[in-house]
């Protein structure tokens, strides 16, 4: 097995970073060692360690559009809550 390591330096613009637009950021991590399951199915895992940067906001309108198609049945209520669901 080949193992490669890499660093990731990531130098934002200070005048970006407020408490506020880092506050709206989420990290989600994919690892081929992933046992996260939504519904017996495993969601995390990949082939390389990897992880997303996502801002809330647009994770929170992407689920909306979801609502009522029965995806969310697959998730536990632990999962729900973790997600901020339901939402009022």
């Amino acid at each position: 097995m080949t193992m490669i390591a890499a660093l990731f330096v990531v130098r934002p613009d200070r005048r970006a970073m407020s408490a506020t637009a880092l506050a709206d950021l989420r990290v989600f991590e994919a690892h081929p060692e992933s046992r996260f399951s939504i519904g017996g199915v495993l969601t995390r895992v990949s082939p390389f360690p990897s992880f997303q940067v996502l801002s809330h906001s647009l994770l929170t309108s992407a689920s909306d559009s979801l609502r009522g198609s029965g995806d969310d049945d697959r998730f536990s209520p632990e999962t729900l809550r973790a997600l901020g669901l339901p939402r009022q």
